[in-house]
């Protein structure tokens, strides 16, 4: 499976276009998006909450660029995971194809990331 997270704060009507690509990939793999969100207003989640996401709410003041990417991954279920940034489109419909293929084979040559709260490797790509 691969996890998608995506960390948002205000991302406007440009999380409409990020979401539709992520859900136009060509991908054999299940996958599942993550969207953690740190307090927006200006009315995108409402959006998002259109897609097939999970939705979790962190304060402003939890919020921290790394605190925040390691709780998703705590939360994730994938063994592959791809962190995007709310303005980041996928291009094309084999993004998630070409990362998870390139995933496999860079982690036969490297040491993989390992979950010690889940007691699983994990390989991830941020785009």
């Amino acid at each position: 499976m691969i996890s998608i997270i995506i960390s948002t704060k205000n991302p406007g009507k440009r999380i409409q276009k990020v979401l539709e690509s992520v859900f136009k990939q060509k991908i054999k793999d299940a996958f599942e998006v993550t969207i953690i969100d740190s307090d927006t207003t200006d009315g995108s989640l409402n959006i998002a909450e259109k897609f097939n996401v999970r939705m979790i709410k962190i304060s402003p003041k939890d919020f921290g660029h790394g605190s925040t990417r390691n709780y998703a991954v705590s939360i994730s279920k994938g063994q592959y995971l791809v962190m995007l940034v709310q303005d980041a489109i996928p291009t094309g419909e084999n993004c998630l194809f070409v990362s998870r293929r390139f995933m496999s084979i860079w982690v036969k040559d490297t040491i993989s990331w390992f979950d010690l709260i889940k007691k699983r490797p994990l390989h991830f790509l941020q785009i």
